[in-house]
């Protein structure tokens, strides 16, 4: 009963709906009837549910008896009848399968780790895709040349200061949003594939702040300590997802211990709001300009500017709109009269 109390209920169950009954309904029948005798005193054994989809591949026969997708170009230089069937979850009786081994030899595991969980949502099927996981192994080769080429500065920055200018501090906010993104998307949502498609979005944006066509920016001391701090970030933030990467470059840069063992990175939320938001001005549904303003700036006079803009003016003439519909924050659309 110690032991129950201390780890029961778990806060997460993951399996496939196939286990729905052997796994999941059994750990529940149980634990209702130890509750029932009284070693227990929960009535459910798991506070949440999710229930992982398959990895997918197409089927092939080759003159009526299943092969290796990887044998099909054999077979049909060999001149046997190479039947293509349809995609289903991969399973040894069908050979419909990929060998992670050869994966993991040509792109190393945190490449296949990386196209898993970036592929789908975690509930939903996958269909394995080589270009997919070339694409990851580009992904995490961008990372590797972005921190390596600037090893040393990197690891000689000093910390973040308190005033930035304007291009250092775009550069924070956008690590402190990421921050926000990938937490959220990774422990509430469990959402993976949108957590890693924020983390590429961060990986841009240090990019264009690191170099020109190509080559690497003249940084000052305030520029390598935002470097720096966004560098180290990103790794935080992708070593769940490509742990091996990670922890390599991290110890490069000159830090003791695993990413596992270093706290959580938290976001700041002053860093959050946003000075000025781009709003879409519509005409009659369709696009006709942007209007950037201050984010406080009242309603009327967004308004306002919005009628002002010459693709909005053409439209209207010497007539006053009928309406103007604002959606806070995103859009203007004006109804003409």
């Amino acid at each position: 009963p110690a032991a129950a109390a201390r780890f029961l209920p778990l806060p997460q169950y993951i399996g496939g709906i196939e286990h729905a009954v052997m796994h999941l309904l059994y750990a529940r029948f149980y634990t209702k009837a130890l509750r029932d005798i009284g070693v227990v005193a929960i009535d459910e054994p798991f506070e949440n549910l999710l229930c992982q989809g398959m990895v997918c591949h197409a089927s092939y026969k080759a003159d009526g008896e299943w092969i290796y997708p990887e044998e099909a170009a054999a077979a049909t230089a060999a001149g046997q009848q190479v039947e293509v069937g349809r995609v289903e979850k991969m399973s040894k009786s069908k050979k419909n399968t990929v060998d992670p081994q050869a994966m993991i030899e040509r792109y190393g595991a945190d490449t296949a780790r990386l196209f898993l969980m970036f592929a789908a949502p975690p509930h939903k099927d996958i269909e394995w895709s080589d270009s997919g996981v070339e694409g990851g192994y580009r992904f995490l080769s961008r990372i590797w040349r972005l921190v390596t080429r600037r090893l040393d500065q990197l690891a000689a920055a000093g910390p973040l200061p308190q005033d930035l200018d304007s291009a250092n501090e775009g550069l924070v906010r956008l690590v402190h949003k990421t921050i926000a993104r990938v937490t959220d998307d990774a422990e509430r949502r469990m959402q993976l594939n949108t957590a890693i498609a924020g983390i590429m979005e961060l990986l841009n944006g240090v990019t264009a702040f690191d170099s020109v066509q190509g080559q690497p920016r003249d940084l000052d001391a305030q520029g390598l300590s935002t470097l720096a701090f966004a560098v180290e970030t990103l790794l935080q933030l992708l070593s769940p997802f490509a742990p091996h990467l990670c922890d390599e470059l991290w110890e490069r840069l000159g830090k003791k211990g695993l990413l596992e063992d270093v706290p959580w990175p938290e976001h700041d939320e002053a860093m959050l709001v946003e000075d000025t938001v781009t709003l879409a001005v519509q005409v009659k549904g369709k696009l006709r300009g942007t209007l950037e303003v201050a984010a406080d700036a009242a309603q009327a006079d967004i308004e306002a500017a919005a009628l002002a803009l010459p693709g909005v003016a053409k439209w209207l003439g010497d007539t006053p709109p009928r309406r103007v519909i604002y959606v806070a924050g995103r859009l203007i659309n004006v109804v003409p009269g």
